[in-house]
């Protein structure tokens, strides 16, 4: 009986490799598009395949390539490792649609220039580098259920009026929260700048956003930034201002 049930198992673990390796690339793109990513130009099978660029939100990607992790499989769940683009401008990490609906993404880390977001932000004059770890996030809807994250700006430049010259803006950090499906809490500050800074924005499921924070002068702080700092707002009594911001996306 043990031999026969051995035999079961080997015929259908036989049966399902074939089928992942054989199952046409082009399903992939169904699973990857509920995530907001979508391929151009697919090539191979469910197993691994390339695709000849990629769309993740608002940016786009070169050469993009993913790669079955066969183990989900036993636990509900078809989860890839995907890497696309190269070099400057890349974002790879695991991505997993269960059973129920719901995607699971872990593991995620993209490097790219702000300026990749030109045109999705109000970004303006500026120049700097992101990286985004992404350490998990699920999503069962168009919101997210839970996100853990952090996102680092590096090198920040950008034109302020009426400076003649970009200003040298330095480094910045924000960590990325969401818990039960509830507002996503970012909570940002300095990170080798010429001036201190640190605060907090809320954004809800419906997109509506506020915001508010100190940021102060320090000894590195060019006297054309010192001077402008006193239009930020009121006053802390600590010889930081206080700022704040709402709107809807």
């Amino acid at each position: 009986m043990k031999s026969k049930l051995a035999l079961v198992g080997l015929g259908l673990g036989a049966w399902l490799f074939f089928v992942v390796i054989t199952v046409p690339a082009y399903l992939v793109t169904g699973v990857l598009s509920s995530a907001s990513i979508y391929l151009n130009s697919v090539d191979g099978s469910l197993w691994s395949g390339t695709a000849k660029s990629a769309q993740i939100g608002a940016v786009a990607f070169g050469e993009t390539t993913w790669r079955l992790k066969p183990l989900s499989i036993f636990v509900g769940q078809i989860k890839f490792h995907i890497r696309a683009g190269r070099n400057m401008q890349f974002a790879e990490g695991n991505i997993a649609a269960s059973i129920n609906g719901s995607l699971h993404i872990d593991s995620v880390r993209a490097s790219l220039p702000l300026a990749a977001f030109a045109g999705a932000i109000p970004a303006g004059e500026m120049n700097g580098d992101l990286v985004v770890r992404l350490e998990e996030m699920t999503l069962s809807g168009d919101w997210p259920e839970s996100l853990t994250g952090t996102i680092n700006i590096g090198d920040l430049v950008a034109m302020i009026p009426p400076m003649s010259q970009p200003a040298v803006l330095g480094n910045y950090v924000a960590d990325l929260q969401i818990t039960d499906g509830s507002a996503l809490q970012v909570q940002f500050r300095d990170n080798g700048a010429p001036f201190s800074i640190d605060g907090s924005i809320t954004i809800t499921p419906q997109l509506e956003y506020q915001g508010n924070g100190l940021v102060g002068a320090t000894a590195e702080t060019p006297a054309e930034l010192r001077d402008m700092l006193r239009m930020v707002g009121p006053e802390s009594g600590d010889g930081r201002y206080e700022f704040a911001f709402s709107g809807t996306y």
